[in-house]
């Protein structure tokens, strides 16, 4: 007949065995501490606060995804050379956490690890390369609305020379004053009044009148001229303008495209990229002092509560199995 096995039986066994139990807990326990100390890093973490001048969450969502990316990753460590400090794309992608505050255009940029001064340096590069890319994406949208706006302004050029030139054309063929020829004869009144003088009837019949006055086609055609003049110096000008903005826009991407990380901002201090876009600010990581982990304490608290977890489960079956072998001899 098999014996019935009590919890009375099970706690008198644990506490036999409560020696076994706590010593080999505490040895766990001690081994876990000698790996936290001399085995296991400190891990810190930086972070740097990119501020947006807008507050749109589509549009900054779509700002992060623009270099949170592997094409992108892959470009930063290669030109900065981070492979050289054992960081790959693969050992970044995803490392690098991108945090939009909520109800906020701020964007927090944090990475964690084994090197301070490392993952600050990295944290300030994918910030500043933030920067570059918001300014990259609206100098780019800027570039296209003026090449539209040249395209009108050239058409509206061109169109203007060609009504300078038409009225040119016609003014050189309209007469500044228009002269007018007049029979004395075909005047009554001035005819009697020259005959009745000193001039002979058949000679006074002879007599012409000649007069002039200003053509007011001739003028109106002038002051035409004028005024498209001062139309195609505006749109000259405009036209110029949009030319330099696109040439200045393209270098400046340009300038960009080859260091993304490096906007061309002071590295120190609080800094804030004001363009004629978006305003950018950039609160930089700073090398942090207190390591966030491990928490060495709560890692051997935790390995010895385990230990002694276990060890009473051993005992337990243990227990369990001998009552059992027991039970079946009797039987």
């Amino acid at each position: 007949m098999q014996d019935e096995l009590s919890i009375r039986d099970i706690v008198q066994r644990l506490w036999l065995k409560k020696i076994l139990i706590i010593a080999v807990s505490l040895s766990v326990a001690v081994c876990a501490l000698f790996i936290n100390l001399f085995y296991l890093k400190s891990v810190y973490e930086a972070s740097a606060t990119v501020g947006i001048g807008k507050e749109k969450p589509e549009l900054i969502k779509s700002y992060i995804a623009s270099i949170n990316n592997d094409t992108f990753t892959s470009k930063l460590v290669q030109r900065n050379k981070l492979d050289s400090l054992g960081y790959t794309t693969a050992s970044l992608k995803g490392a690098v956490k991108f945090e939009q505050l909520e109800g906020t255009g701020y964007v927090r940029i944090k990475l964690r690890g084994n090197e301070p001064e490392k993952i600050t340096n990295i944290v300030n590069l994918f910030s500043n390369a933030l920067a570059s890319r918001i300014e990259i994406i609206e100098r780019s949208q800027s570039i296209v609305e003026s090449k539209k706006q040249l395209v009108e302004v050239s058409e509206s050029y061109l169109l203007i020379q060609s009504e300078i030139a038409t009225a040119e054309e016609e003014l050189k063929q309209t007469p500044e004053l228009i002269v007018t020829k007049k029979a004395l004869a075909d005047d009554p009144y001035l005819y009697g009044v020259v005959s009745q003088g000193a001039v002979e009837k058949g000679k006074a019949g002879a007599i012409q009148l000649i007069s002039e006055h200003e053509n007011e086609n001739y003028y109106k055609l002038k002051e035409i001229i004028s005024e498209k003049k001062i139309e195609l110096s505006k749109a000259d000008r405009e036209k110029k303008m949009l030319e330099n903005k696109i040439s200045t826009n393209e270098k400046r991407i340009e300038t960009l495209e080859q260091n993304p990380s490096n906007p061309g901002e002071d590295q120190q201090g609080y800094q804030r990229q004001v363009t004629e876009f978006t305003a950018v600010s950039i609160a930089p990581a700073l090398e942090p002092e207190t390591a966030i982990g491990p928490n060495r304490l709560l890692n051997v608290i935790s390995v010895f509560m385990l230990s002694l977890i276990l060890m009473i489960i051993a005992v337990t079956l243990k227990k369990i199995v001998e009552n059992n072998n027991g039970g079946r001899k009797n039987d």
